[in-house]
């Protein structure tokens, strides 16, 4: 299983985005495992799904939800925002909200080669 992490990542507070990429990459196990339960009921499951998280400014998250998605797959897609609501981010105080617009895109690993003969 392959998970190819566009690296738009798009922001409505002034938060670096560095540090939010970080957030995403440390849970990409979290994404990986959703991804590859589905891929066990539908080995040719591919394509893009773009998780839209709201955070407040303690970093937890208030509202995670799939803003865009090739996979008709509604268990992926709650995984994966039930995933996304346990992560924390960044403080940045002041009763910040921001929000965090992050693409995947999905694509099954290619059949193992044959051994030689």
């Amino acid at each position: 299983m392959k998970i190819a992490v566009l690296t738009a990542i798009w922001l409505a507070a002034s938060i670096d985005a560095n540090t939010i990429r970080r957030v995403f990459r440390r849970h990409t196990a979290q994404v990986k495992h959703c991804y590859e339960q589905q891929l066990t009921k539908d080995h040719k499951l591919r394509g893009r799904v773009v998780v839209r998280a709201t955070i407040d400014g303690n970093g937890r998250v208030v509202v995670a939800e799939i803003s865009e998605s090739e996979l008709a797959n509604e268990a992926l897609h709650e995984c994966i925002t039930s995933a996304v609501r346990t992560w924390e981010f960044p403080v940045v105080g002041n009763h910040a909200i921001y929000t965090i617009v992050y693409p995947y895109v999905f694509e099954p690993a290619p059949p193992p080669a044959p051994a030689p003969p």
